[in-house]
This record gives C-alpha cells, structure tokens and sequence, in this order.
C-alpha cells in the first residue's frame, strides 16, 4: 500500500510549498465564498480545474430524472434552450431527446469544454437577457432553468427572460436551497411538478407554459392543484 506523500517542510524550498499550499487553499475558498455571485470572472476562476462541482459523477441521476419529467410533462420538444449551460453535462442529456439543443452561459473555459463535449449543439457567451434580442424570435420549445437561480441577484429577471423566448420554461433546484425560489415559480401558467430523486439527494421542479390550460395532461393539473 502506498504512503501518501508529505511535504517537505525543512528549509526554505519545504517552507515555500508549504506556504504555496496554504495560499492555493485560500484562493479557491475566497472563490467558492462568491461562487453564487453570477460573475462570469468567478466562475473562469472555479472552472480554472475542470469539472468544479463533479457533475460528471454525481450528477447522472438528476440529469435522468429531468429527462423523465419532460417526457412526461413536456414531451417530444424538437428545441431545447439551456441556462447555464457550464461544461455541457447535462446538455449531452438533452441532446438526447431534442434535435437542436442550445447552451448559453457566461464561463468562457466552460463553454470551450462543451463545444467539444457536445459538437452537435450550438453554444452562446453571455446572460440570456443580452441575446433575447435574437433568441425572443427563435421561440425554443423548452427553456430549462437547472440549478441556476441561485447565481446572482435577480431571479425573477431571469425567469422572464426565460418566459419571452419560449413555449415551455422547466426550472428545477436542490431541494434545501429551493425555499426561497418556490414563490417565483407560482401564479399563471405554473405547476409544481414531483420532485427528481437520485439517492439521498432531491431536486424541486417546476414547469410554465404559455398555454397551460389548453395543454397540461391530467397530472400537471393535479400538480397545479397541489401547488395552490
């Protein structure tokens, strides 16, 4: 069995890494304190080391169960925008059930990773409300909000942004940071859809649609009843 490797501490050569060590430790803490910030320089700076959150092995089964829900509650959607993108994990998901799947997000070393993990989907530097201009024209099927209300100031902002440019917006989020988040997703159009489960963790979702009364099946009508 391998030991694991000690630094060397004596002299000055040990005491730089030693100190080195500390300062690298600091730096990604600081970073982490602000993660939720929406700034696009904080995120490059938790995207300076690929996969920063390990979503390429923790996140399968919440990526699984938002492609049930929309193919329970929206399904066959031919085009899918995606907020917040990051490194394109999940768009791979979506990629699998659209055949025009968009990413945006502000991380530049994110977006430079997904266009290579995820060739065939287009990919977009910059907030949702700054291409709405272009995107409000496109009117995408689905406009998925996963996990990403948490980052900066202005939520509700975001939500309509999301609203004007398609037919269907899903924003889900992890159940102990949802409580604060759960009252923008009620009122007109809205439902509360079942929670997606992937061992002991669980995710709130929440589904509008420009035309819900035309078009929500018998349980999304329940769900809105649920959620009133």
């Amino acid at each position: 069995m391998k030991r694991p490797r000690r630094l060397d501490t004596t002299g000055h050569a040990g005491r730089h890494q030693v100190l080195k060590r500390i300062s690298t430790g600091l730096d990604r803490w600081a970073v982490r304190r602000r993660q939720f910030d929406g700034r696009a320089e904080t995120l490059d700076s938790l995207y300076a080391r690929p996969d920063p959150w390990k979503l390429g092995s923790r996140e399968h089964g919440r990526f699984e169960g938002t492609n049930a829900l929309i193919a329970q509650y929206c399904p066959e959607p031919s085009s899918i925008l995606e907020v917040g993108c990051g490194e394109g994990y999940q768009t791979r998901y979506f990629r699998g059930i659209a055949d025009q799947v968009t990413g945006i997000d502000i991380s530049a070393i994110a977006l430079a990773r997904a266009r290579v993990a995820v060739p065939k989907a287009v990919f977009l530097e910059g907030t949702l409300p700054a291409f709405l201009p272009i995107l409000r024209h496109r009117r995408y099927d689905l406009v998925t909000l996963c996990e990403v209300l948490i980052y900066g100031d202005d939520p509700e902002s975001l939500i309509a942004a999301a609203q004007s440019c398609g037919e269907a917006v899903l924003v889900t989020s992890y159940a102990p940071q949802s409580h604060s988040l759960s009252d923008l997703c009620r009122g007109e159009g809205w439902v509360s859809l079942p929670e997606i489960r992937s061992g002991r963790k669980s995710w709130k979702a929440y589904l509008w649609r420009a035309n819900a009364s035309s078009e929500l099946s018998i349980p999304a009508r329940l769900a809105a009843v649920s959620a009133t």
